[in-house]
């Protein structure tokens, strides 16, 4: 009787473990499409004056993003976000009616932007003329 009970036991616990092991929790990599090519996170972007808008992360900075949108590299301060909502991940990151997100929520958006580690003068630059811009957009309101 014993025996029946520890093997019983024993089978609850093996089950249990594999149950557990093949939940997940957020994005995985096959269903998320930065993690497939050198593109950042795409967001779909309201700001303040009601303009919505899809756009790719470049850069995430303190007071602002860089963001690619309708082929024109922009400067968007936090301020001016209503809502901004990354694409294929449930999370607000700390943005939206003005608020400046936490360095937290920053550096978390920063993985998932195009380039993490920032863009340095040069790399800007030369982002720039590949768009042939001269400077970075202010965004549009």
């Amino acid at each position: 009787m014993n025996t029946v009970n520890f093997r019983s036991k024993l089978l609850f616990l093996f089950l249990s473990g594999c149950v557990t092991g093949a939940c997940h929790y957020g994005p995985v990599v096959s269903s998320f499409p930065a993690a497939h090519s050198a593109r950042g996170a795409e967001a779909d972007i309201v700001t303040n004056t009601n303009r919505h808008f899809t756009a790719e992360l470049i850069e995430v900075r303190d007071s602002s993003l860089v963001v690619l949108a309708s082929a024109k590299l922009e400067l968007l301060s936090y301020t001016s976000i209503q809502s901004l909502n990354v694409n294929v991940m449930k999370q607000s990151f700390g943005t939206g009616n003005g608020r400046i997100p936490s360095q937290e929520d920053r550096d978390k958006l920063r993985l998932i932007s195009r380039f993490p580690q920032g863009l340095s003068p040069e790399l800007l630059a030369k982002l720039l003329d590949t768009y042939g811009q001269s400077e970075l957009a202010a965004a549009k309101p």
